[in-house]
């Protein structure tokens, strides 16, 4: 059986939250501890920042495989794009008239936003969760999460 250790940051937010705990990918642990830097150290839930080494886990674990469309969507046609499953969707750019591959804002896994409290499209995900019927909270541990109002991960059976 595996030991806490083996999962990570996401073993111990996965206790605190009452969860399985999910595997951390080779990459993110190849990363953490770079010049004795944790993950939280890189990412400040605060800041303008984005989580790049927990979206990057995710893309791993998540792959968008949907090749990158190549005409610009019709009128009523969808602008965000992906295959089942996928972590990054392709979003259509009319001013530079071009999809745009672009990572999540939320770990699916746990509902911790991957922005930065001051990110300039956090407002965005704001709206998102607002939309799901979800509230934005801070834990204990300073990330901010996205959950229903009983503290569950949307989509996820209750």
């Amino acid at each position: 059986m595996p030991n806490r250790a083996d999962y990570g940051d996401a073993g111990a937010l996965a206790n605190l939250l009452g969860m399985q705990p999910q595997k951390t990918s080779p990459l993110a642990k190849s990363l953490i501890g770079i010049n004795n830097t944790s993950e939280k150290q890189l990412f400040d839930p605060e800041g303008e920042g984005y989580d790049h080494i927990t979206a990057q886990e995710l893309e791993e674990l998540y792959p968008l495989t949907m090749p990158k469309p190549t005409d610009a969507p019709k009128e009523g046609e969808p602008t965000t794009v992906s295959n089942e499953e996928a972590q990054s969707a392709w979003v259509w750019h009319k001013d530079a008239n071009e999809w745009v591959k672009h990572g999540a804002s939320v770990d699916r896994r746990t509902g911790r936003l991957l922005k930065g409290k001051n990110y300039p499209t956090f407002w965005m995900e704001e709206k998102a969760s607002q939309d799901l019927g979800n509230i934005i909270v801070k834990k204990p541990d300073g990330y901010y999460y996205s959950l229903t109002p009983e503290g569950k991960i949307y989509g996820q059976d209750q």
